[in-house]
């Protein structure tokens, strides 16, 4: 039965006690399955506060995270991309912290708008490193996964099929590929021939409109997407993923770009999203099954 929940940025912009309690309150209100806590710094990161909160609430917890600029795996640079692995090794002591079972998210490089492609000794510095964040992630318990961001977010890993290249080079055990359909959209060419080639290495889904928006507002074709992942049988979580520059703050509206806002209460969206994703999983299912 997949799983399916909420980031907390639908609901607040920070993780204090007050925003942490008022996020996973209301997603257990709504009845999501879990919250996804993104891991701005992992030396600030609440992890007792918010297991105790999830376990009052009833709610499990994921945790995401993304690098950036000054912490890149792909970077020339030997300090920031040293720094770089180290905030992701202590991004996977963090997520084992908060009882999630897998960190995902843009685990490879910065996000954000990369004005080159990458030099010729990139991919192998990002293989290289996370050989090593392998080893952490057997160790603390976590799997580690590998989300592809859009070519306007980074230059290096864009597509299920390249983040895939890395998950099956270094330990398809230990690591999973992170679709996101709000990326998909943009890159990929075939939504449901990219998810038949990387069906061995799917293991958690963000689920976003190619807008930002409402579900089923934006041209994305959820249809074949859900029909798809029915089809090989996935079994691993969904989160619906959007923001609105009427929650986040300004350093996140500007990475993103959210000139407009998509929804004006992040709780009349998210039940939308719930509703809206039941329905997919649920379609798709019986489709299969005839």
């Amino acid at each position: 039965m997949n799983k399916i929940g909420v980031h907390n940025l639908v609901f607040v912009t920070d993780w204090s006690e007050g925003s942490a309690r008022q996020a996973i309150d209301a997603a257990a209100e709504i009845g999501f399955d879990h919250i996804e806590v993104v891991i701005f710094d992992p030396a600030t990161t609440a992890a007792d506060l918010t297991v105790k909160l999830a376990e009052r609430a009833g709610i499990a917890v994921a945790a995401g995270m993304a690098l950036n600029p000054t912490a890149d795996l792909s970077s020339p640079n030997a300090g920031i991309a040293a720094k770089g692995e180290q905030v992701v090794a202590d991004c996977l002591r963090v997520a084992r912290d908060l009882g999630a079972p897998a960190l995902g998210g843009v685990t490879y490089a910065a996000l954000h708008r990369y004005m080159a492609p990458p030099d010729a000794g990139a991919w192998e510095r990002v293989l290289d490193a996370y050989h090593r964040l392998a080893e952490t992630a057997r160790s603390v318990g976590v799997r580690l996964g590998i989300e592809p961001v859009n070519r306007y977010e980074t230059n290096i890993i864009n597509t299920l099929g390249q983040a895939a290249e890395v998950v099956r080079a270094v330990d398809p055990k230990t690591m999973f590929v992170q679709m996101d359909t709000y990326h998909m959209n943009i890159e990929e060419a075939d939504i449901a021939g990219a998810i038949e080639a990387t069906q061995d290495v799917l293991g958690y889904a963000h689920v976003g409109e190619s807008n930002r928006g409402y579900l089923g507002s934006g041209t994305f074709d959820f249809d074949t997407y859900f029909k798809a992942l029915a089809r090989v049988g996935y079994s691993g979580g969904f989160t619906w993923e959007s923001f609105s520059p009427q929650v986040v703050n300004a350093d996140i509206t500007g990475l993103l770009a959210l000139w407009r806002a998509p929804w004006p209460d992040g709780k009349q969206a998210a039940r939308q999203a719930l509703a809206f994703m039941r329905a997919q999983v649920e379609a798709a299912r019986a489709a299969a099954s005839r």
